[in-house]
């Protein structure tokens, strides 16, 4: 059986869509941008930072095949219904899983990373590989643990002699029932992340505020030295109080989970 590998960064950003490389960089630039504008008040700083927010979202781009993953895993919990109709219609295991990479692709198209997996899976099977061995193959590489459960489920249920057809159907049952679990802690964790990221946005644009409202009072917080180093320790305090309630909403979720 072949060694699996984990995605090198040249093969997944393949998979990455151009919408979701927009929204990942621009949203790290214009929020550096944003905050540097709104502390220290000068477009030199802001194109400073936005260069430096680029460079820096240009090499945490891996974090986006996370979510790449996650659509992934949706679209095999799709693929599982496929799957057990054709089996209980009498297709063999081999066909079924044929038959649904063919209707994935046709419901999200042959550019996504679990349509080109199950073709890998297809090629490995018309070589004589095992099916449960190119299965997990495909679970180590993306790190799907219902595609590993499914490879060890066909494989007891070869090793045991059982009726295959009702062994996958029920374990399909209760692997979607858990991407189902995944998949509302995710929608979760995107909720709380997002009422942290409101809350977070009081500080500057409270200051956005005083600047439009109170713009004699503020002057001296952006054209004087010790104003700038008011601000300076302003916009540290800021950060550090965003670490700290990024972190307690982590713990929050982790408790609620």
């Amino acid at each position: 059986m072949r060694k699996a590998k984990v995605y090198p960064y040249e093969e997944w950003r393949r998979f990455v869509s151009i919408k979701q490389l927009i929204r990942h960089d621009g949203a790290g630039i214009i929020f550096a941008s944003g905050m540097t504008y709104c502390f220290y008040n000068s477009l030199l700083l802001v194109g400073i930072v936005a260069v430096i927010a680029c460079l820096l979202s240009y090499f945490t781009r891996e974090r986006l095949f996370k979510y790449v993953l996650q659509e992934a895993e949706g679209m095999y919990k799709e693929g599982l219904y496929i799957l057990t109709s054709s089996l209980l219609v009498g297709q063999s295991l081999e066909n079924g899983i044929r038959h649904m990479a063919f209707e994935l692709s046709g419901l999200y198209g042959k550019q996504g990373v679990l349509y080109y997996e199950l073709s890998k899976l297809m090629e490995g099977i018309d070589n004589g590989e095992r099916i449960e061995n190119q299965l997990q193959l495909m679970a180590t590489r993306l790190k799907i643990e219902g595609i590993q459960q499914l490879a060890e489920i066909i494989m007891s249920a070869k090793r045991s002699g059982g009726n295959m057809v009702e062994i996958v159907n029920f374990s399909a049952q209760l692997i979607r029932e858990k991407i189902d679990l995944n998949q509302e802690i995710h929608m979760l964790v995107h909720k709380k992340k997002t009422e942290w990221l409101f809350m977070s946005l009081f500080v500057p644009v409270m200051i956005l505020y005083l600047r439009g409202s109170m713009e004699e009072f503020t002057k001296v917080f952006y054209g004087t030295l010790q104003g700038r180093m008011a601000m300076t320790m302003l916009l540290g305090l800021y950060a550090s109080g965003m670490i700290i309630g990024k972190k307690i909403i982590d713990h929050a979720i982790e408790g609620e989970v």
